[in-house]
């Protein structure tokens, strides 16, 4: 990813199944590297919690995601 990156790219289980191939490239390039700012990830309290590993941007849950870590 490049340019305006989100903060917690490195180390969100967003970004980790989409280097994975285990969601769309849509996610990533729609809020990781340009509107992280509206990701409903970020904006949790603690983005990086493991409570909320299935929460995908638009705030919806991937219960596959969930179960991938």
């Amino acid at each position: 990813m490049e340019g305006d990156t989100c903060p917690y790219y490195s180390m969100c289980p967003v970004a980790r199944a989409y280097e994975r191939g285990v969601i769309d490239s849509e996610w990533a390039n729609m809020y990781c590297s340009s509107n992280w700012k509206d990701c409903s990830r970020f904006q949790l309290e603690d983005p990086l919690s493991y409570e909320f590993e299935g929460v995908l941007p638009d705030g919806s849950i991937d219960e596959d995601l969930e179960n991938e870590y």
